[in-house]
């Protein structure tokens, strides 16, 4: 590639580009680099990347050009010096190029902020060039002998940018995107001719150098770009001067490949030129793709769960139903058996069947309740409760329950307690549920607390018995409905692992936390917190 042409390129380029030896002095920086930095080209030449790039020290800049070197192309992050302005931050690459026995860079940075103005841009130019016209007039004014070392010093400039010809060359074609330069005659879609190309465009397409120098772009495209896509990138190209999006390109062999490409106007000799950057995105559409059928997947699989749920809930409240049918006349029936018969043992045998239809209704509404509360069905009526009178309502009815036991039962409320924002029906039943199971752990002449007191934002309940206690490995799977225990009564079992699961459902529904407290032998200490909320306006 030409020199002129290649420098002419990287001139137009929005990104900062900049050439460097492998002690780290610069050798070339692009107009990008000139105006984000703030430096003259005079100035950098002079500099090296530590110069510029304060967090590379001599040692770390040992270490890099050898990562450069062996990977040939590396990703590189840090943090820039600006003349005046402070550091930037620039994400960049850099590009290791073997070029006559020793080693080049270039590191290619993403530009943030816009370029100066073009007034700035050709006052600057300007003074520059006033300032060589200045520098040559006095070379002239010099002796022969000056005018000799001029000469030699300027076809030393020449071999260098002989040199730096080949450099950019390097640079070019070792690009690890496609770049295609392209002459601009108008929009159409084949108003753009291929005018050069890099050794990775060539390779990705499969024709040789020769082969795509003088085709026109949509030769490399598919016939149902022709139409459509290629006419309108075109026009933005003109309009915007760079334009950015996605394609297929076809191979030599008829094989397709998504790419996305990023071209850029500019102006060489007086000819619009178009500079085209194009990546291959064959594994971004795979992963796009895979994540579209992932989503189609966890959509089916959502509605079969949802299908699933429903029919669950509809069976659970079809079950509920065919079991309180005969239960609800059987209650009726032991009330008033237990109302009319005045000998034993039939008042026993009614006050039994009477109790346990009471507990089996019970446990029938708590498994409804639970079945709600699985599938978010379980519902909250927030009335301003009194935790006071909440919890001396439930010490008075279970009194008599703990006096035929021979327990004493007791509230302890601490403090000035505020009302608090629940659902007191749901409440009274957490409470009434922890004091059931507390009564079935605790033995005769032992006692029951509840007791209330406010931390922070929060209402802390306590249930505490004086009964046998439980391991800490019980305690851990006492939440879980999947796993229970086998208990030494048996009369205890019944409700323990579904109640409590209710309750906890009940208090995390108020916005609230449950967890147990015991050792074995020394009691058992149930502790849930409710938030003190005010009524939502």
């Amino acid at each position: 590639m030409r020199a002129d042409l290649f420098e002419a390129a990287t001139e137009c380029m929005p990104n900062l580009v900049i050439g460097f030896l492998q002690d780290g002095r610069i050798i070339y920086a692009n107009k990008a680099t000139l105006l984000r930095l703030g430096y003259k080209q005079k100035q950098l030449k002079g500099m090296s990347i530590r110069d510029i790039c304060p967090e590379i020290s001599v040692d770390n800049w040992r270490l890099l050009w050898l990562d450069i070197r062996q990977n040939k192309s590396i990703q590189l992050s840090a943090k820039f010096h600006t003349q005046g302005r402070g550091l930037i931050d620039i994400d960049s690459t850099a590009t290791y190029i073997s070029s006559n026995a020793r080693g080049l860079g270039f590191i290619c940075g993403r530009d943030s902020i816009p370029a100066t103005n073009n007034v700035q841009v050709i006052d600057n130019r300007a003074s520059q060039l006033e300032q060589i016209i200045t520098e040559r007039t006095h070379q002239l004014n010099e002796t022969k002998n000056a005018l000799e070392k001029e000469i030699i010093k300027n076809n030393t400039v020449i071999e260098k940018y002989k040199n730096l010809s080949k450099r950019y060359k390097l640079f070019f074609n070792s690009s690890n995107d496609a770049i295609i330069v392209t002459r601009v005659y108008n929009s159409t879609v084949n108003g753009r001719i291929i005018h050069e190309v890099n050794d990775r465009a060539c390779r990705a397409l499969g024709y040789t150098r020769e082969e795509l120098i003088g085709r026109s772009t949509a030769d490399i495209h598919p016939p149902e770009d022709w139409t459509s896509m290629l006419p309108s990138m075109g026009v933005h190209l003109i309009k915007d001067r760079h334009v950015v999006f996605e394609s297929t390109h076809m191979t030599k062999l008829g094989k397709r490949i998504p790419v996305e490409i990023s071209s850029h106007l500019f102006t060489l000799q007086g000819m619009r030129m178009g500079f085209s950057v194009v990546r291959d995105i064959t594994m971004r559409k795979m992963s796009e793709q895979a994540l579209l059928q992932s989503l189609e997947q966890e959509k089916l699989l959502r509605n079969e769960l949802e299908e699933s749920m429903s029919k669950r809930i509809e069976f659970t409240r079809a079950l509920v139903h065919e079991l309180k049918t005969p239960l609800t006349p059987l209650m009726g029936a032991s009330g008033a058996l237990t109302d009319r018969v005045d000998t034993e043992p039939l008042i026993s045998l009614a006050r039994c069947i009477r109790k346990s239809s009471e507990s089996l209704n019970k446990r029938i509404q708590e498994l409804l309740d639970f079945s709600k509360g699985e599938i978010g069905l379980l519902k909250l009526n927030r009335v301003s409760v009194d935790p006071v009178q909440l919890i001396q309502e439930v010490c008075e009815y279970v009194q008599p329950l703990a006096k035929s036991k021979n327990i004493k039962m007791q509230a302890a409320i601490r403090g000035n307690l505020p009302r608090i924002w629940a659902d007191e029906e749901r409440l009274t039943q957490i409470l009434l549920n922890l004091t059931d199971n507390a009564f079935k752990f605790t033995p005769s002449k032992g006692s029951i607390t509840i007791s209330v007191e406010t931390v922070s934002d929060q209402l802390v309940f306590k249930v505490t018995d004086t009964g046998k206690g439980m391991s800490e490995e019980k305690q851990r799977s006492l939440f879980n409905k999947d796993k229970t225990y086998a208990f030494t009564d048996k009369d205890i079992q019944s409700g323990l692992q579904l109640g409590l699961t209710l309750c906890r459902m009940l208090v995390e529904l108020h916005g609230g936390k449950i967890q147990v407290s015991s050792r074995l032998g020394e009691g058992f200490e149930v502790m849930f917190s409710i938030p003190v909320l005010a009524p939502s306006k």
